[in-house]
């Protein structure tokens, strides 16, 4: 038999969770009663969306540290460059 570890528990808990309220809050879309998503898409929808979510962390996350590499080294060719004469302050 397999357990979990705590926090992955928890954050299984909270995708649960969050996946619980998108489904509900897309059964509330209604126009003259009839609802607009259907509930296979509500289904999907819901299940879906934490994994859009992760990789659009993990997009993020990967955008922001090409963003801070270019950044330092443009920093070091400043810092030690000779053919130019200007220097990146940060502060």
């Amino acid at each position: 038999m397999w357990s979990l570890k705590l926090w992955q528990e928890i954050l299984l808990w909270i995708v649960i969770a969050i996946d619980l309220f998108i489904f509900i809050k897309l059964s509330a879309i209604k126009i003259n009663g009839i609802s607009l998503v259907k509930l296979h898409w509500r289904i999907l929808i819901a299940l879906v969306f934490p994994l859009i979510f992760i990789f659009a962390f993990i997009f993020g996350a990967i955008l922001i540290a090409i963003v801070l590499m270019v950044l330092f080294i443009l920093f070091l060719f400043s810092l030690f460059g000779k053919k130019y004469k200007f220097r990146i302050r940060f502060f």
